[in-house]
């Protein structure tokens, strides 16, 4: 298994996380991975793209119930803040402009990230579990 939580993806700015993204993208069409089944972290999927076109990957996206995710990751930011040293702009904004947990999750950066994650893949979605009724 291959760990990678280096990107900060929602701590990056779009370009450059978009550009990063291509960087790495190009890089690992050209990388063995060699024994390695799966590789788990946040990072945008285009990056291993090349490995899904070779036939060697499937993207897993764990979904969380949206609310207690952007609660855990409203939390997490203020108890990981330590000055802000090594942070994104988006989380010292956060952190020190003292945003309400209510601004953090209607705020346009946000909703603008997690649509920005899974914007270069296409979805199928399957539920391991039957779907509530609509």
């Amino acid at each position: 298994m291959l760990l990678d939580f280096e990107d900060k993806p929602i701590n990056t700015p779009a370009d450059e996380r978009n550009r990063r993204a291509w960087v790495d993208a190009s890089e690992n069409a050209c990388r063995d991975f060699g024994e390695i089944e799966c590789i788990h972290g946040h990072f945008q999927p285009v990056k291993y793209l090349a490995l899904k076109k070779k036939g060697r990957a499937k993207f897993v996206c764990w979904l969380r119930e949206p609310l207690a995710r952007m609660v855990s990751h409203y939390n997490f930011w203020l108890r990981d803040y330590d000055g802000g040293i090594g942070k994104g702009a988006l989380h010292c904004k956060v952190v020190e402009d003292k945003w309400s947990l209510e601004h953090f999750c209607i705020s346009y950066e946000m909703q603008k990230c997690s649509k920005d994650h899974l914007s270069s893949t296409t979805l199928q979605c399957k539920a391991p579990f039957p779907m509530p009724p609509s």
